[in-house]
């Protein structure tokens, strides 16, 4: 090793070894400035969905999933959405809607707000994989579900 090469290792390690403890403090100090949620609290719990029946379950609460949800609720049509953005699902509970966090791919998700008990399911989800996810999932474990409705948004 050229002694060149050793000098220019020894300043990089010297910096790098400088540097990590001012860096590791700015790090707290900008994870600290995040709101962190507890999304525990969002999850889908079965004493929340146990009376309904004959509901539609609507999975992904963006834009049309939240339309969908006013046109349920303004027909007093039983209802309960699921979404994997805890901002949407707490929007949704501020306004008092039955909103959940969870993947609605998810076989024990899809449990939790009664797909054994739906009637119908409308998948609002913005990727074609998470459809086809939601779909096979909810043809596989809940073949109750006769009518399947998938609507995606196209981002242009």
């Amino acid at each position: 090793m050229t002694p060149q090469l050793s000098s220019l290792l020894f300043l990089v390690v010297g910096i790098s070894m400088t540097l990590t403890p001012w860096l590791a403090i700015g790090g707290q100090f900008i994870a600290s400035n995040f709101d962190p949620h507890d999304v525990r609290s969002l999850l889908p719990d079965e004493s929340e969905t146990d009376n309904l029946q004959d509901h539609i379950i609507i999975c992904g609460f963006g834009r049309v999933g939240q339309i969908i949800a006013q046109l349920l609720s303004e027909r007093l049509i039983p209802f309960v959405a699921l979404d994997v953005n805890s901002d949407r699902v707490s929007v949704g509970r501020a306004l008092d809607l039955p909103v959940c966090f969870g993947d609605a791919g998810s076989r024990e998700v899809l449990h939790k707000v009664g797909a054994h008990r739906a009637c119908a399911a409308a998948i609002t989800l913005d990727s074609p994989g998470a459809n086809y996810r939601t779909v096979w999932a909810l043809n596989k474990y809940f073949p109750n579900i006769g009518r399947l409705c998938v609507l995606m948004m196209l981002i242009m």
